[in-house]
């Protein structure tokens, strides 16, 4: 946009304003004089040839001819330019036109435009919210006062849809489980597949419709350890006798018998190590009459009758008595060793 100008129109801007709407072309050589520059003028689309000093601006030039130029008018150079600078002017009178949007309340705009093209450009320039495009109009028409244009607004939507990526089991095997035995230690995560469908509208019209797939989360694999440990063989517990019958031998009456597996200790460093404190493991002194077993088949108070021993108490315990073994505690080492019970099968008797 130049600086605008104006001046008076004159009957002669009449004659020229006439030729001008009337799309009358005069030749160069018609109108030029020696001594001056035949400059081409177009107004509004309407092709002229004027003989101007070559002293002289273009503004000169305009306003001797009555082109008037207003603020809204569109010229193609600077008003300041001399005529030698400029051989071809273009003037762009403002017009009123009639624009209706989606079909919508129809409204007066001004414009310079030249074409319904340029008018598009400019309307988008004023009116950034929206995308705009001609609804039926060819961009080359030029633009005339009072013209009716229709624009569609061009927009998109965008849709997201989800779906749902399982995620992968992998077992690992490992020794620090038992057979069987499972555990989880990464917890499967499911991923995430999300569709976003476009549509594009011009106006109300779909034009078209386009979907893209991608992977928005990535699924985490579970992770499962699986034992392959040999579990332990099962303690088996000895069937217990019940009878009411007493010990023979002797009037006492029991409650269970079962054999065992016997071996003999004392409360020295060489038989209890560490634990040679003179003590059993529920706090009774160590000596005759008291017996290590495994509470899991004896419980620790019970009262006892071992064949080739006599009365004792399930007082203490022991790393090696396990299962069906029970070891029968003497005074001194050496009574240990010499009371043949060295692995040795005998009947014990539940008592009390």
């Amino acid at each position: 946009m130049t600086k605008k100008f104006t001046k008076t129109v004159s009957a002669m801007a009449i004659v020229f304003a006439t030729m001008i709407s009337s799309n009358v072309i005069v030749s160069a050589a018609e109108v030029s004089n020696a001594g001056s520059d035949t400059v081409k003028v177009i107004v509004d689309g309407n092709v002229q040839y004027f003989n101007a000093n070559k002293g002289s601006t273009v503004g000169d030039l305009l306003a001797s001819n009555n082109i008037v130029v207003t603020d809204s008018t569109d010229v193609s150079v600077d008003l300041n330019n001399s005529i030698a600078e400029s051989k071809e002017i273009v003037v762009a009178q403002p017009k009123t036109v009639i624009v209706s949007v989606d079909g919508g309340k129809a409204q007066s705009s001004t414009t310079s435009a030249s074409n319904l093209g340029a008018f598009l450009a400019e309307y988008q320039k004023e009116n950034t919210t929206e995308k705009y495009t001609l609804a039926s109009q060819t961009a080359s028409t030029p633009l005339s006062e009072g013209m009716y244009i229709q624009l569609s607004t061009i927009r998109e939507v965008s849709v997201d849809t989800y779906e749902a990526i399982p995620y992968e089991t992998k077992e690992v095997k490992t020794d620090s489980l038992y057979v069987g035995e499972k555990k989880v230690v990464t917890a499967g995560v499911d991923g995430v597949k999300t569709t976003t469908t476009t549509t594009k509208y011009v106006g109300d019209q779909v034009t078209s419709t386009d979907s893209v797939t991608k992977v928005t989360k990535e699924p985490v694999t579970e992770v499962i350890n699986v034992g392959t440990k040999a579990k332990p063989a099962p303690v088996v517990k000895p069937a217990a006798t019940t009878t009411t019958n007493t010990i023979p031998g002797l009037s006492v009456k029991y409650k269970k018998a079962m054999t065992l597996n016997a071996t003999a200790y004392c409360p020295c460093s060489k038989c209890c190590g560490s634990y040679s404190n003179g003590y059993t493991a529920s706090g009774m002194k160590a000596g005759y009459g008291v017996a290590a077993v495994d509470t899991r088949v004896i419980p620790l108070g019970t009262k006892l009758y071992v064949e080739g021993y006599g009365y004792c108490i399930a007082a203490d315990t022991g790393g090696a008595i396990k299962g069906n073994r029970i070891d029968l505690c003497y005074g001194t080492h050496s009574a240990a060793l010499s009371s043949g019970f060295g692995h040795k099968n005998v009947k014990v008797y539940i008592i009390g």
